[in-house]
């Protein structure tokens, strides 16, 4: 089952639910867009990043192209996004170095 938005508040090490993109919304899309957002009221020090689940939330792993982390908050904003693999989840993670407050949003 598919959702449309999640919303969270991180203050500390964590993750938000996860979000998955929903099918219905592809219509005749390659992929799927969605939002990444990190709200106003936020506050927060340490890392804080989009991580992606390609087996339903078994395994997450933040994404890598090369050697850089991408999808990595640093202030309040919002960074679109788009899956082109069915199913596949995502979330917003607060890392172990993570102090604060981070109002946090994924939706489509």
């Amino acid at each position: 089952m598919s959702i449309d938005a999640v919303q969270a508040t991180l203050s500390g090490p964590g993750s938000s639910a996860p979000f998955t993109p929903s099918e219905s919304r592809r219509g005749g899309l390659v992929s799927w867009p969605f939002s990444a957002w990190v709200l106003p009221g936020s506050s927060w020090t340490g890392s804080l990043y989009l991580e992606r689940s390609p087996d339903g939330g078994v395994n997450w792993v933040p994404i890598v192209v090369g050697n850089t982390q991408l999808y990595v908050a640093k202030r309040i904003g919002c960074t679109p996004a788009e899956e082109s693999e069915a199913g596949v989840s995502w979330r917003w993670t607060a890392g172990a170095d993570f102090s604060g407050a981070a109002n946090v949003r994924i939706s489509a």
